[in-house]
């Protein structure tokens, strides 16, 4: 089975599918959603430690934190849509159910204080949305290293998602740690 990757189009702001993009997915049938089953590696050691309060308010540049970091962000920007308070854009959700990859729309608001996801870009309808509050932990699949997949586990259950690159996957990862590790305090 393959797996289809939108990328952007920049004059009309609309994805556009291409055919250089496809990227093979595994058939994993294995229960590889336990949590206990990944290892936590490839997360930035220097992680800038900023407390909650200062993402919350308006002047925190969630673009200006991710550059800060070393991420690249015009380097993604055709998978991955990051503007200063919000990170929107396509991953990959293995079902619990039927072990298949599905793509999902996923926007992480940190006024809102939300993770959602959407069957479509559209951004309406149907959706899941996860309060950060509910965020236990993230952490990288070390069982395949060629595919950048990543676990979220919160308070109800736990998601393997995949991202289209591992600059993709660093952007997801690095704020969903700033998160985690200022939750609390």
């Amino acid at each position: 089975m393959s797996t289809m990757f939108v990328k952007f189009d920049k004059k009309e702001k609309k994805p556009r599918k291409n055919a250089n993009l496809t990227h093979a997915a595994s058939k994993d049938r294995s229960r590889s959603s336990s949590v206990a089953s990944l290892d936590v590696h490839a997360i930035p050691k220097n992680h800038s430690r900023v407390s909650l309060s200062h993402i919350h308010s308006s002047e925190f540049n969630l673009r200006g934190y991710l550059e800060s970091t070393g991420v690249n962000v015009d380097a993604s920007k055709s998978y991955v849509r990051v503007e200063d308070s919000t990170i929107r854009g396509y991953l990959q959700k293995l079902s619990h159910r039927w072990k298949v990859w599905n793509r999902r729309w996923f926007v992480l608001d940190w006024r809102a204080g939300t993770l959602i996801y959407y069957k479509t870009n559209k951004e309406h309808g149907s959706a899941q949305v996860i309060p950060f509050r509910h965020i236990m932990g993230v952490s990288t699949d070390s069982s395949s290293r060629s595919e950048p997949k990543f676990c979220l586990k919160t308070t109800q259950k736990s998601y393997v998602l995949m991202a289209p690159t591992a600059e993709v996957l660093r952007i997801w990862l690095d704020f969903l740690m700033l998160v985690i590790d200022n939750k609390d305090k």
